[in-house]
């Protein structure tokens, strides 16, 4: 599997550099502010919640040599301070991931709108403190993905400006990930050497995940200004453990550069 994976990250990493020298980038920052519920049975049997923030920058380039395929980067970090329901213990929590791929512009598909759909290939690494527990803190996280991506945006004309609507989503499709056992602790895995079943496989079926994003946008002096919902759906149920990150944030931003191509009114 660890094969498996290098190959597709090499092959995409080369691709990357020999369109990056003749390609123009169009840049997003997207500030998000919301709440996340965080629920983990190695640290816990109890969901937590609370305030979640998230910093994410996007990147597109339309190819020269193929208008239509796109080589697109996301990336993204997650923080939030979480508790109980009864407020008496706390959890930080945090990740940062990255993603990149290629996608296929279908412009003009209807009247004013553009749809993309392509695949990209991503990690991300974490982990969750939780103030209340003694031999077991923490839970740290590392796993990597390929998945489907789809975007479309609707240009519409209001009077001498024009809005942007877009709507962007994300879903893994296989995957593996890193997760101790149920009572294990992280002595027994990396200072003794008991590695069992701690990197596993992932699909749908085991660790389903979805983020998708909706923005609004006005272009005005050289920037886009955006604002939208963004919303990550995460759960997995790793050695008789189970997990999730659910989180939904309210996101405002801006973009840079020359927009790549897609419908016009």
């Amino acid at each position: 599997m660890t094969r498996f994976f290098s190959l597709i990250l090499a092959v995409f990493c080369l691709f990357s550099v020999m369109e990056r020298a003749e390609a123009q980038a169009q840049n997003t920052v997207f500030f998000g502010f919301g709440r996340a519920n965080v629920y983990d049975t190695y640290l816990s049997p109890i969901e937590y919640a609370g305030p979640e923030m998230n910093v994410s920058v996007s990147t597109e380039r339309h190819l020269k040599r193929n208008p239509h395929i796109l080589f697109h980067t996301n990336s993204q970090i997650h923080a939030g301070w979480l508790h109980n329901p009864l407020k008496i213990a706390h959890e930080a929590n945090g990740s940062l991931s990255h993603d990149f791929g290629y996608s296929y512009r279908w412009n003009n598909a209807l009247p004013r709108l553009s749809l993309d759909a392509g695949l990209t290939v991503g990690a991300a690494i974490g982990g969750t403190y939780n103030n209340q527990n003694g031999n077991n803190p923490a839970q740290g996280r590392a796993s990597m993905r390929m998945s489907i991506v789809g975007q479309a945006r609707y240009v519409l004309p209001v009077k001498k400006h024009r809005l942007e609507l877009t709507y962007r989503a994300r879903l893994p499709f296989f995957g593996a990930m890193f997760s101790p056992g149920y009572g294990q602790s992280y002595y027994n895995i990396f200072a003794q050497g008991n590695w069992d079943g701690n990197i596993l496989a992932t699909h749908p079926g085991n660790a389903l995940s979805f983020h998708h994003r909706f923005t609004i946008g006005l272009p005005l002096v050289r920037r886009t200004w955006v604002i939208g919902y963004e919303s990550l759906l995460e759960q997995a149920k790793p050695n008789n453990l189970r997990q999730h990150h659910y989180s939904r944030s309210f996101v405002i931003g801006w973009t840079l550069g020359r927009t790549p191509k897609h419908a016009k009114p």
